[in-house]
């Protein structure tokens, strides 16, 4: 990636207000997390599932974006197989997709239209930890085709026989002090746009844009312990991307940031 369009970073900033999306469908009871261990084999597949409610007016038509925000190592992705690693894949509407698979179908035969006040039962999500232990993170989106901002999201934690299963995903608002990334603004980023931190002086950061493929897109060293970030959407490909804070090589803090054109 040309680094030459990350134009500063400044001191602090205040909230950078992101804009409201409406007509979007409502995740009924998602699961935060799932705690397992290698040693038993009725973690050998965990399985995730929630309905997707259309709490609208109109029809919603849907697909599904699936994204690695952490995972252990190895991970099998792309996935190969017999290769070592964990993998994934989620179900919805007719189709169990492939492992690895990063979205659902845009074919229109494969879409999932719910119709007003109906909910959608068909979403499972499925972690094969293949014997490797630590906690991976998987952000699951509904959205209309080709609006990624317009969905409804959610991360799973898979932890299997991990010493920590938290993270923190999300807006910085009503979270404790602490590290956190406290604004990605515009929403989407289709010019010029930023990201602003603070690390509440907890040590070294280092902040990561990381695509639905679960590939590093982007990577800065933060020189500042507070202060914003300026990058380019002509630098990234459309779509979704997680902002992953780090401070001393541990994840404190994430959250999603979509690019258009």
């Amino acid at each position: 990636m040309n680094r030459t369009k990350v134009f500063a970073v400044i001191a602090a900033c205040g909230w950078a207000a992101c804009g409201v999306v409406l007509a979007q469908p409502t995740l009924v009871d998602p699961v935060d997390a799932v705690e397992g261990t290698l040693s038993d084999p009725e973690f050998d597949e965990v399985s995730v599932h929630w309905d997707v409610l259309n709490g609208t007016n109109a029809d919603l038509t849907l697909m599904v974006t699936r994204t690695l925000v952490q995972a252990v190592s190895p991970y099998n992705q792309p996935y190969s197989a017999g290769a070592p690693g964990a993998y994934d894949r989620f179900c919805w509407g007719p189709l169990c997709y492939n492992f690895g698979t990063a979205s659902s179908s845009t074919n229109a035969s494969l879409l999932v239209t719910i119709p007003p006040g109906i909910a959608n039962t068909t979403f499972v999500g499925d972690y094969y930890h293949n014997g490797v232990a630590g906690m991976t993170a998987i952000d699951y989106c509904f959205h209309p085709v080709g609006a990624l901002e317009a969905g409804a999201c959610h991360v799973v934690s898979y932890c299997m026989d991990a010493e920590n299963c938290v993270l923190g995903v999300g807006s910085a608002a009503g979270l404790a002090a602490g590290p956190r990334i406290v604004a990605v603004a515009p929403q989407p980023l289709v010019e010029l746009g930023s990201l602003t931190f603070d690390l509440a002086g907890a040590g070294k950061g280092r902040l990561r844009l990381v695509n639905a493929a679960g590939m590093q897109a982007a990577a800065w060293d933060l020189d500042a312990d507070r202060g914003t970030l300026f990058v380019s959407a002509s630098d990234f490909a459309p779509g979704m991307y997680i902002a992953v804070l780090e401070v001393e090589g541990v994840t404190r803090h994430t959250a999603r940031c979509w690019v258009g054109r």
